[in-house]
């Protein structure tokens, strides 16, 4: 087949006739150029397996996505949820730190205001010498633990003997 340049191509003209007799072939009628449409080709539908594999592309880009831009923060404590620390330094969780005994006791629970301190309670775990509170036994267990020793230690708002608001706060 020899290359033909642009300018040597005839134009197609639909007014012009077949240089051949298409009639010979029977059953083959010409068209009328007026009432031919154009259609597209058309396309198979997609498969199952081709849907879940653009499916899992289009939600691992998401989760690329969300993942790169999420404000979440670098650590988080698997002991206590908080995002200020990890397991390694949270101080509920790291070795006990011992008040200094020159530091003498309170004479009266800090919590009901009634008994005798007998404990130096950690109000903010046991790492944590910062703060403590003077209770007698029955205020640590229950208002300073919730009631139960493996609680994280909080400092009490309110006396659960007494229902009054602690003797720490009124201080």
């Amino acid at each position: 087949m020899a290359n033909v340049r642009r300018d040597e191509m005839p134009f197609f003209d639909p007014t012009l006739q077949a240089q051949f007799d298409l009639a010979r072939w029977s059953g083959f009628q010409v068209p009328n150029s007026a009432q031919v449409q154009r259609t597209t080709p058309q396309q198979q539908p997609l498969t199952w397996g081709e849907i879940i594999v653009g499916g899992l592309v289009i939600g691992g880009l998401a989760y690329i996505a969300y993942k790169a831009f999420s404000d979440t923060p670098a650590h988080h404590c698997s002991v206590c949820n908080s995002t200020n620390h990890d397991r390694r330094t949270c101080p509920y969780d790291g070795p006990r730190i011992a008040f200094s005994r020159s530091i003498p006791l309170s004479e009266i629970c800090e919590c009901c205001g009634e008994y005798p301190a007998a404990q130096r309670h950690h109000t903010r775990g046991r790492s944590d010498d910062s703060d403590k509170l003077d209770v007698c036994i029955g205020c640590h267990l229950h208002c300073c633990h919730n009631g139960h020793w493996q609680n994280f230690p909080t400092k009490p708002r309110t006396c659960m003997f007494s229902g009054e608001m602690s003797s720490w706060r009124a201080a």
